[in-house]
């Protein structure tokens, strides 16, 4: 009798253990495209969050299937304001072409994004005059943290980065954007004046432990490993690839603007322009470079200085 009652309490336990609702989240490919027209609509995501407000992915995504892609968070008003963790999952297989102003996985970003992958297959090409281009995301207002890019990136125009194409506080006083611990390794490549290897464009934002493994090919003004055109911080973060532009190239930034601080960060890459350096492609006046590395080439930090660099324990 004992052994009979062993055996029903074993048959509920697996009947109400298949009849559980699994967790909060996204699932497949159709509630990743679910969640994606929910905020763009301006829906707050709550049926996609869990207890703490995450919206978690569960699984890897296969997007080859999508033919039109409108960008998570495409417009201001509808920016993603959330907290979305990739889990560590990868997404293959979306390919878009756009004449849209914000190309990407997320177009505008005020919440978080993290820990998600973006597999080789994943390719961006945009058409848009001013467009911003950043695999990840186009426009980063808050946190990228923890995110890879294996994708491919080509603007005809515009400003375009591997993970980020532009960063920049959404107002005076409010929080400094921040992309970190972050890793992209595809091509990019800008016909435009802005183009990096993570991030197209950043002003008042900080981008840190980063790395660049992806060719950076600008045929505008100004490439760089991590970032185009720099007007915030950059810190310990490398650059391990190639870097061109006809204008002005740097293994770290194409030009570094006033407000712009370049620290503690490594160039191993070939870095190839009119004006170019292993850190600096231009660096105006009132830029700083405080202790950098370079096991690349050229030998020079920076390739034109405009003016009063602050310069600090830099090695070769």
């Amino acid at each position: 009798m004992k052994r009979i009652l062993i055996f029903v309490a074993a048959l509920v336990a697996v009947a109400c253990t298949s009849h559980q609702t699994p967790p909060a989240g996204i699932h497949s490919e159709a509630d990743f495209l679910a969640f994606a027209r929910d905020v763009n609509g301006g829906a707050t995501p709550v049926r996609w969050q869990d207890s703490t407000g995450v919206v978690r992915l569960h699984t890897d995504l296969d997007l080859s299937a999508v033919e039109e892609w409108r960008p998570i968070g495409e417009e201001p008003l509808t920016a993603f304001r959330g907290v979305f963790d990739g889990g560590g999952h990868r997404i293959k297989g979306l390919r878009v072409k756009s004449d849209s102003l914000r190309v990407g996985l997320f177009g505008v970003n005020t919440g978080t994004i993290r820990n998600l992958t973006l597999a080789a297959s994943v390719r961006f090409e945009a058409h848009h005059p001013q467009v911003l281009l950043g695999a990840l995301c186009a426009e980063n207002h808050s946190l990228v943290e923890g995110c890879v890019s294996e994708a491919e990136l080509f603007a005809e125009r515009g400003c375009v980065g591997g993970l980020v194409g532009r960063m920049m506080p959404l107002g005076e006083g409010e929080p400094t954007p921040q992309l970190r611990l972050s890793e992209h390794r595809g091509e990019v490549r800008g016909l435009g004046n802005q183009t990096g290897g993570l991030v197209g464009w950043s002003y008042r934002a900080a981008i840190d432990s980063c790395l660049n493994r992806g060719a950076v090919v600008g045929e505008g003004w100004f490439s760089g490993g991590i970032c185009g055109m720099n007007g915030g911080r950059i810190a310990a973060s490398s650059n391990d690839a190639t870097v061109s532009s006809r204008h002005f190239a740097g293994g770290i930034v194409g030009v570094n603007s006033r407000e712009g601080v370049v620290e503690d960060c490594t160039n191993r890459g070939r870095i190839e322009g009119e004006k170019c350096g292993a850190m600096v492609g231009e660096a105006e006046d009132g830029s700083t470079l405080r202790r950098s590395h370079n096991e690349g080439a050229p030998s020079r930090d920076i390739g034109e200085n405009k003016g009063h660099v602050h310069t600090e324990a830099c090695r070769h």
